[in-house]
């Protein structure tokens, strides 16, 4: 990895701002433990010194003070004043006795570094001085043990740090390169869609953590994309064939108009047929821009209110009993005891429904029968619209979900091959899931077509 590359790490930086933190409080500790130490190191000398003292301190007869001035010589003769000293003074500071010189000493506890010592080092004495009788007696111990114990004890607190900071730079730098090696693969499949590759996906580890999540969103995205664009794709294709033809009509019919027009007969027939041929192609535009508008809409919380589908099956079979008995055939509902509730846009659902019985009417025979259904199972709310028409072929029924898509028997029929996938967008908006199906499994020649819808449950319907 690049050192510029290093720097900008996210990784890196992260890493850094928690190291600082933790150097902060590591200082903070490392000194409150230094001076927590070397406070119980002076403590423990001062312990033994007063200890000391009251040891020799009680060895004072009144009755014969000059064999307590020897006692403490014989003493002082014993100890190394590099280490330790004892020193006996009258009341005018003269010595009487001791292994060092007299000087001036504070009563009770103190530090002097005692430089008539002539130490080779900086190292200080701890002392302790008070009265025994009318003299003055002074014990005190070299600061060198406890000195030299806070030095080691620094010298390891400093490679402790050493340590610390090195591996929090090897941890960043291995955590930078781990991101990045996690990150890589994101960028280059973003850089394979920018290019057009919109089969490119993000490949993942299974381990659940959030860069793994973050890339099954990612790829859930990029398949939303795929689609759409697969759609828009589909649809420019669709409508270059399927209109091709319309408009090759209409161009024909101006043609003619223009002819006859020429030679003094009538152009009202050909104005009339181009009339038709231009609202056909309208109502297909219409279609479109309709659908468009649907899925635009998933955005768009305004219109979401409790609907009873049952009412709405009941409103359509009422609008459209005529018209299935004008064109032959007969429009029945099955009959629902008790409301059937969903989330969603009223207006939309009835154009969902609209779209089934008009499909069914337009492309079925006379004496078909279309039944109208909705029912709640396990709380699950669903509708069906079905006939006993001739149906579509199972290897068909995706297809027919598509925009412009159309049946070779359907292509004689009115129809833009639009009706099936407004129904698909509705029920893709409002998150419900379509099945097409055999109405007459048995039936070889009239099988029929059964389209089921079914919603999510009350509690978790949503507009996707």
């Amino acid at each position: 990895m690049h050192l510029d590359r290093l720097y900008r790490s996210t990784a890196v930086k992260l890493a850094a701002i928690f190291f600082g933190l933790f150097l902060i409080l590591f200082l903070i500790a490392t000194a409150a433990s230094f001076l927590l130490v070397s406070h119980e190191l002076t403590d423990a000398v001062d312990d033994r010194i007063r200890a000391e003292y009251k040891i020799i301190s009680a060895q004072l007869d009144p009755e014969v003070p000059e064999n307590f001035a020897q006692n403490v010589q014989n003493l002082s003769d014993l100890r190394d004043p590099q280490l330790g000293i004892l020193l006996l003074t009258d009341k005018d500071g003269e010595r009487l006795a001791g292994n060092v010189e007299a000087f001036p000493v504070a009563e009770g506890g103190s530090t002097n570094a005692l430089p008539q010592i002539k130490r080779g080092d900086d190292y200080a004495y701890r002392l302790y001085s008070r009265a025994v009788g009318d003299m003055q007696l002074t014990v005190g111990q070299s600061l060198e043990d406890s000195h030299e114990l806070l030095e080691i004890t620094l010298v390891n607190l400093a490679w402790t740090s050493g340590i610390a900071i090195c591996l929090a730079v090897i941890g960043a730098i291995l955590l930078s390169r781990k991101v990045q090696q996690r990150l890589r693969p994101v960028a280059d499949t973003m850089n394979r869609v920018a290019g057009g590759d919109l089969t490119a996906r993000i490949p993942r580890l299974k381990s659940a953590d959030d860069l793994d999540t973050l890339s099954g969103s990612i790829n859930n995205a990029l398949d939303r994309l795929g689609l759409l664009v697969n759609g828009m794709q589909q649809v420019t294709t669709d409508i270059a064939h399927d209109l091709k033809t319309p408009l090759n009509r209409l161009s024909i019919l101006i043609e003619d108009a223009a002819q006859q027009e020429k030679s003094g007969k009538t152009v009202t027939p050909k104005l009339e047929a181009a009339q038709q041929e231009c609202d056909n192609i309208n109502q297909t535009f219409e279609a479109l821009l309709r659908i468009a508008q649907i899925e635009a809409s998933a955005r768009n919380k305004s219109h979401v209110t409790k609907v009873d589908l049952s009412s709405l099956i009941e409103t359509v079979a009422d609008m459209y009993s005529d018209v299935a008995s004008d064109a032959g055939m007969s429009l029945h509902m099955a009959p629902c005891h008790e409301p059937v509730l969903t989330k969603g846009d009223e207006r939309l659902l009835m154009q969902m429904l609209v779209n089934l019985v008009e499909n069914a009417i337009r492309h079925c025979p006379a004496q078909t029968i279309i039944t109208m259904a909705v029912n709640l199972d396990d709380g699950i709310p669903a509708i069906c619209v079905a006939d006993n028409g001739p149906g579509i072929p199972e290897a068909e029924r995706e297809n027919v979900l598509q925009r412009l898509y159309r049946l070779e028997q359907s292509r004689t029929t009115s129809g833009n091959g639009l009706g099936l996938a407004l129904v698909k967008a509705v029920a893709d908006l409002h998150g419900a899931q379509i099945h097409l199906s055999d109405n007459n499994p048995g039936d070889q020649k009239k099988p029929g077509l059964q389209v089921r819808i079914t919603f999510p449950r009350a509690s978790d319907s949503k507009m996707t």
